[in-house]
């Protein structure tokens, strides 16, 4: 046999070897229930009508919120009149609510406790909680129909670009919430969204529905700091001189330990 021939016969006994070890990996993976998911996931994303009148259209897809509830999961997106549940976060079926706030939904915060689901929009001013013992049916009712002001906060549009209002006050909001309940029965909120204001944090009143904790004020829990944290820094590979953006509380405790996680800084460039 030439070396030529053996070169031949070689590589096709090692392609014959790749292809086996490819399929014998893909069975084990299938046996062993491991999936690959598609990113973006596949849904029906829905048309932004914010612009509507400025003849802007662009679908919407920002902030999604997954919450594990009662054995399936619940999505909620920015601006979508409604929500998608899914047994396998692979294949999504849109459920439209029976009672929705008539600005939509932003950057929504959603927690599953017991046999209920909370809903909460993000807002500068007193907006309500929602809740379902049915979220797979679309039936919403009002948990606390209207929260009220969130304290120490100053009023919405009082701010000023760049700078804090007085320089110890608190952003309009909750925007860009977050619910927590601890182990113990206690409730926290967390939200932020700024390049000025922080994350804060403030406990909630379970026998007053989540409103705030009296006497409770928002604390100041977390700032950016681009000077030392590199993936901090605004823009485009991480270049512009802006002031990065803030955003996307989120706790979680594990083992004991408390985690807030935060999201920056910004959702238009490839760095967030």
């Amino acid at each position: 046999m030439t070396r030529a021939a053996r070169g031949a016969v070689r590589r096709l006994a090692l392609a014959t070897l790749a292809l086996a070890s490819s399929v014998h990996a893909s069975a084990s993976a299938q046996s062993s229930g491991i999936r690959t998911y598609t990113n973006p996931i596949d849904i029906e994303y829905k048309y932004n009508w914010e612009g509507l009148n400025e003849g802007v259209s662009y679908r919407s897809g920002a902030d999604p919120a997954v919450v594990n509830h009662r054995g399936e999961y619940f999505l909620f997106v920015t601006v979508s009149g409604g929500y998608w549940r899914s047994r396998d976060l692979v294949h999504w079926q849109f459920v439209v609510p029976s009672r929705w706030p008539f600005d939509d939904v932003v950057a929504p915060a959603a927690i599953s406790v017991g046999d209920t689901l909370l809903l909460m929009q993000s807002a500068t001013a007193p907006r309500p909680i929602l809740y379902s013992t049915r979220p797979a049916t679309g039936q919403l009712e009002f948990y606390n129909r209207i929260l009220p002001q969130l304290p120490y906060a100053v009023a919405q549009g009082s701010e000023r670009p760049g700078q804090l209002v007085p320089s110890d006050s608190i952003q309009p909001g909750p925007w860009d919430p977050a619910l927590f309940r601890d182990d113990d029965g206690r409730w926290f909120l967390y939200w932020g969204s700024s390049n000025v204001y922080p994350i804060y944090g403030i406990e909630l009143d379970p026998a007053r529905r989540l409103a705030y904790k009296a006497g409770a004020r928002p604390m100041k829990l977390l700032s950016l700091h681009p000077e030392l944290h590199g993936w901090e820094r605004f823009g485009q590979d991480h270049r512009d001189t802006i002031r990065p953006y803030v955003e996307g509380a989120w706790m979680t405790k594990h083992a004991g330990r408390y985690y807030l996680q935060y999201a920056a800084p910004g959702t238009e460039y490839n760095v967030y």
